[in-house]
């Protein structure tokens, strides 16, 4: 995962690490109201806008990486 990225989860979910592995069911400030503020700190971060359908799939940094590389958004 690269730096910006995972400064950024960090940052919304106020954590002091993060993994690819982590995701809304093992992190427990990843509540409904984080969930929106990472969407939206991902959208201004990366140049992006997020249909509502994958705001919804985006449940785990996996999820989000794969959808940041699909983007080529850096």
């Amino acid at each position: 995962m690269d730096n910006k990225l995972s400064e950024l989860l960090c940052s919304v979910l106020e954590l002091d690490t993060i993994t690819a592995a982590d995701n809304a069911g093992t992190v427990a400030s990843w509540d409904s109201l984080r969930h929106l503020q990472l969407m939206t700190a991902l959208e201004e971060s990366y140049s992006i806008l997020l249909e509502p359908e994958e705001m919804m799939e985006l449940n785990s940094v996996a999820a989000i990486q794969s959808l940041i590389a699909s983007r080529g958004a850096s």
